[in-house]
């Protein structure tokens, strides 16, 4: 069952991802993004010790949703990574550092692939809001309207 057509057992209504600096989706949604940085760290450019002392400096255990989290999260992004999720009842979240054309073709690819169907995560509405947040704005759409570039 590799094809999105044969797929049965869609996740909706919530969902999450990575979207790697090479445009690689990486499904989180049946963990937490956090966890996928500390059981790869060398995946998103870190290390094991760096997390660690990030965590110790804020004081924190190892993968709880905090400050030393938070601050992983955004040391990603600023690597061009790209930060997706959405909670039951809610819109798309999206973090990114830059929303420059190569980002915004990542995303429309990642919009066109989720309303079809991608790696076990459908989104049945196609008018699904979505805000993407970058390091110093805020932008409101679609999960069509990202698919189809209007942002």
């Amino acid at each position: 069952m590799n094809t999105m057509t044969e797929h049965t057992d869609w996740i909706t209504g919530r969902g999450a991802f990575f979207i790697s600096p090479e445009g690689e989706f990486i499904n989180v949604s049946n963990t937490y993004h956090i966890q996928v940085i500390t059981d790869n760290p060398a995946m998103f450019g870190l290390s094991l010790e760096h997390i660690r002392d990030t965590y110790s400096k804020h004081r924190e255990k190892m993968n709880v949703e905090g400050k030393a989290r938070a601050e992983i999260i955004k040391g990603v992004i600023e690597k061009g990574w790209i930060h997706i999720r959405k909670e039951v009842k809610s819109c798309w979240i999206i973090n990114v550092w830059k929303l420059n054309e190569t980002t915004r073709d990542k995303l429309a690819l990642w919009a066109q692939s989720v309303l079809k169907g991608t790696m076990g995560v459908k989104e049945l509405n196609c008018h699904a809001p979505v805000t993407i947040r970058t390091a110093h704005e805020v932008h409101e759409c679609t999960v069509h309207q990202l698919g189809e570039g209007m942002v």
